[in-house]
């Protein structure tokens, strides 16, 4: 199925900027197999839970763990390490770049901080692409695993927000 990489990212200022990518993200899935095909089938295209929630194939939740998608990607590769290797570090590149590329044409008030929602594509030859980038995404905790991240991002967000570092 087709899926999508949420990743959360916390800027707590755009000048100088000091965005931080949380430790931890998930998979998005589509309900049915992916068909270009069947365009009209929205359910095979689109990973978005207000998409995909009311579908008759709906998974858990519609989402999978890292961990799932790490070992998916050492079984292709052949490479225990790959996400953290490859596949990570190209994210964090691009989450940067798109980052600087707005810097200067945000208006931030120094006292507030923004929350942003990346996701990713990955290409058959397992290259990332850039999605979108959603302000203040939605964090529905659908799953067990999804609300203890959850919990967790958020606390780490409060932690680096009203303290300025982790604990």
């Amino acid at each position: 199925r087709k899926f999508d990489i949420r990743q959360w990212v916390l800027v707590q200022s755009f000048e100088p900027l000091r965005a931080h990518m949380f430790s931890t993200c998930y998979l998005r899935l589509c309900n049915e197999a992916y068909d270009l095909g069947n365009l009209e089938n929205r359910q095979r295209h689109i990973s978005n839970w207000a998409i995909n929630k009311n579908g008759r194939q709906v998974a858990e939740g519609g989402v999978a763990t890292l961990g799932e998608f790490r070992a998916a990607l050492a079984r292709m590769t052949g490479q225990g390490c790959y996400w953290e290797e490859c596949l990570m570090p190209q994210l964090k590149d691009i989450i940067l770049h798109c980052l600087t590329a707005v810097q200067h044409s945000i208006i931030q008030n120094s006292a507030c901080f923004e929350l942003y929602g990346f996701d990713f594509l990955i290409g058959e030859d397992l290259r990332p692409w850039l999605l979108e980038a959603n302000l203040s995404p939605a964090c529905e905790s659908r799953t067990p695993w999804l609300a203890s991240i959850l919990s967790r991002m958020s606390t780490r967000l409060l932690e680096l927000a009203l303290k300025g570092s982790l604990e």
